[in-house]
């Protein structure tokens, strides 16, 4: 329940949204089975601020591929829209005409945003389950998942499981009462900026065919049903490219 209320207060993608890029519907709070029963939360009211904005975009050019950076500026103008002033005017544009502004990093691209990424390399903020599972991101074999990871019970690759039940068992979940792991471990926001080469070389987790797909159980919610973070070959090119990445987790 607290993973779907951080979902619709603070989407990072459009699929946290709306349904559909096509018809826009609202992504409804999710019925989580407790003890026999399904519960599920009320709507929070700043949900419907970003529906009404998805909804802008639909009436313009429908193009939701800038997610992650403008659902940032949303929550930023909603949360403190005196703080927007602290920005530079090239550092806030609508680099793909849609309505919505999102952020730019230095180069003039937009930056992207990450509500959970358990997969994150390099971080200062939150274990590396890459680094310690020992697992080798180049050596991944994603085609029979069509670049995206399945969840835990379906994994065909060794090593993804490993990254899972590192996860699982030596790190506690702090919204879980049940879980009584000494360990404290949040999964922090990401904000990151693909530096100077233009390339993110990261996971960015769950993703329909048409970019986008509406979380519909708690499976969905699960922040660790996907790598998000991890760095991924994603223009196939034989390297990783992410080293030159900036965000707000530093080693």
């Amino acid at each position: 329940l607290m993973y779907d209320l951080m979902r619709m207060e603070m989407p990072a993608h459009w699929f946290d949204v709306v349904q559909t890029t096509n018809t826009g519907s609202a992504v409804a709070p999710i019925p989580i089975p407790i003890g026999g029963s399904q519960y599920r939360l009320k709507t929070p009211a700043v949900f419907a601020y970003y529906f009404r904005a998805a909804q802008k975009i639909q009436g313009n050019n429908g193009d939701f591929n800038e997610g992650a950076a403008e659902l940032l500026y949303l929550i930023m103008a909603n949360l403190n829209p005196e703080a927007l002033s602290n920005f530079r005017g090239n550092e806030i544009g609508d680099i793909n005409n849609n309505g919505i502004n999102e952020f730019h990093d230095g180069w003039g691209r937009p930056i992207q945003f990450y509500r959970f990424a358990p997969a994150l390399a390099n971080t200062d903020r939150q274990p590396d389950i890459v680094r310690l599972s020992k697992i080798v991101p180049e050596t991944l074999n994603w085609t029979d998942i069509d670049g995206w990871w399945k969840k835990p019970k379906d994994f065909t690759d060794t090593n993804m499981p490993d990254a899972y039940k590192t996860a699982m068992t030596y790190m506690s979940d702090p919204f879980d009462p049940m879980d009584y792991v000494k360990r404290s471990w949040f999964l922090y926001p990401v904000i990151v900026s693909a530096g100077t080469d233009g390339k993110f070389d990261i996971e960015v987790g769950r993703k329909g065919a048409d970019g986008i797909l509406s979380p519909t159980n708690e499976e969905t919610l699960n922040p660790f049903n996907y790598p998000t973070g991890m760095p991924r070959d994603n223009d196939g090119n034989g390297a990783l490219n992410h080293y030159d990445n900036i965000s707000n987790h530093q080693r």
